[in-house]
């Protein structure tokens, strides 16, 4: 995102291919490094996006830390898409996500 937005000067992108937070360690990562890159920039040079989101289960969300989104609206983050798997328990089950409809 920051090679594309200073080479064509976009600044805004939209992930709809891949869960932006799959891999934890990865999603916290690439948040540090565009916070600190946006934390440099001028506010018109500073990158946004969006992206799908995995919602965890309450047990796993300790994961994220307590500055965590904080860290993702530093970031550029301007929303996250949420969409729900299944609303039955007996689905869930079935297809082995290891969660429930609570």
């Amino acid at each position: 995102m920051i090679y594309l937005s200073e080479k064509y000067n976009i600044y805004d992108f939209a992930s709809a291919d891949s869960i932006a937070n799959g891999n934890m360690r990865s999603i916290n990562e690439f948040a540090d490094i565009l916070a600190e890159h946006n934390s440099k920039e001028p506010e018109n040079k500073r990158i946004t996006w969006n992206a799908n989101w995995n919602a965890r289960p309450r047990a796993r969300s300790s994961a994220y830390g307590p500055d965590f989104y904080s860290k993702l609206k530093a970031s550029g983050c301007t929303s996250l898409t949420v969409g729900a798997e299944a609303v039955s328990n007996h689905v869930l089950l079935h297809m082995n996500k290891k969660t429930d409809v609570d």
